[in-house]
């Protein structure tokens, strides 16, 4: 009994250990994009269709956008954000923030400065804290 209430605390606990590395990463990332990041005007070409999520009558569009960054070549990208009520229209300029030495964080400025994943993971990571420590805290329960 005593073995499992161990393996039951590991367990949560790399798990949360995993989510704090991750929510590290999503914060570094964000502070990136805000202290260093580069803004361009982009420009939307398309509308794209987003799957993976829970069918609906209006489907989620995310806007693929293009710019050209301060390095040269155009630089085409899908926003990391869909929506089903869409705000964006084929051809609108958009400012695009994105880090000098990594293209692949190109985003929209607003979304690309969001704090909600990062504010879920932290969450994720809390609960995670807090039911591995459970059997710690908890005493064991009484023989029958």
């Amino acid at each position: 009994m005593i073995l499992a209430r161990i393996l039951f605390s590991l367990l949560f606990a790399a798990t949360a250990f995993y989510l704090a590395k991750v929510a590290y990463r999503l914060y570094n990332l964000r502070l990136d994009l805000l202290r260093d990041g580069v803004t361009a005007e982009g420009e939307i070409v398309a509308l794209e269709t987003v799957s993976g999520r829970r069918q609906t009558v209006t489907p989620y569009l995310a806007p693929v956008i293009i710019f050209k960054p301060n390095a040269g070549a155009d630089w085409k990208f899908r926003a990391s954000t869909a929506r089903r009520i869409n705000s964006y229209v084929v051809g609108q300029r958009v400012v695009v923030r994105y880090l000098p030495y990594d293209l692949t964080t190109a985003d929209i400025d607003g979304d690309s400065t969001g704090w909600g994943g990062f504010i879920v993971v932290m969450v994720m990571m809390t609960v995670c804290f807090a039911i591995a420590i459970l059997p710690i805290v908890l005493s064991p329960p009484a023989p029958r």
